[in-house]
């Protein structure tokens, strides 16, 4: 983390996962003063990261950057004839505008920074997840548990299929990139013991 994230409190808000205790993490950094810049441009990314409630009765949140890797997953498994990958190019462009990623894509090195850690923060989130949800661990219609092994290697399979084929195959991959490279960065952080993930991603 660079120089930009290396208060306390910015620590601490790529450690949380909870939305609204990341929020208020951001705000006590803004009332700081803390890097007014980069702030900016991570509440604005809180702000369309989480603009979804989960139920109209509480302030409980949806977290878009998760829908954005379920929805490459779930494109993963689609005949990607002209039309289709037209059709999912489309969305996919939709979510990043939606989540805030194609703004702060443009808002130089720092928000090109700034958008890298919530991609990483986004992936760590995801593949805990999928650690710790026994359906992602089952096989055979979730009726047999697969081994931890097995787990990471679908882990693995998910993030190159996010990271590189389906950005690939929807001819998305400069648009992506700073995406892919959070999501292996994240992969290869958590799982180091995983020497071949770099000749799987050749």
């Amino acid at each position: 983390m660079n120089n930009l994230m290396a208060s306390e409190l910015l620590r601490s808000y790529y450690d949380e996962t909870d939305p609204l205790k990341r929020r208020d993490i951001l705000l006590a950094s803004i009332e700081k003063e803390e890097d007014p810049a980069g702030n900016s441009i991570r509440l604005a990314l809180w702000d369309a990261r989480y603009a979804k409630k989960l139920d109209k009765n509480s302030d409980a949140r949806a977290d878009g950057f998760i829908q954005l890797w379920v929805t490459l997953k779930y494109f993963s498994g689609s005949h990607m004839s002209n039309f289709t990958r037209k059709r999912h190019q489309k969305e996919v462009r939709k979510l990043l505008e939606q989540l805030g990623y194609t703004a702060a894509a443009k808002e130089g090195p720092a928000g090109e920074e700034i958008l890298l850690q919530e991609c990483r923060h986004a992936a760590r989130l995801y593949m805990n997840a999928c650690l710790q949800d026994k359906r992602y661990g089952t096989a055979i219609m979730g009726l047999v548990s697969i081994s931890d092994e097995k787990i990471q290697e679908k882990i693995a399979a998910d993030t190159i299929l996010a990271a590189k084929t389906v950005p690939q195959q929807l001819q998305l991959i400069e648009e992506m990139q700073i995406f892919s490279k959070g999501s292996i960065q994240t992969y290869q952080e958590m799982f180091p013991e995983d020497r071949d993930f770099p000749e799987r991603l050749l």
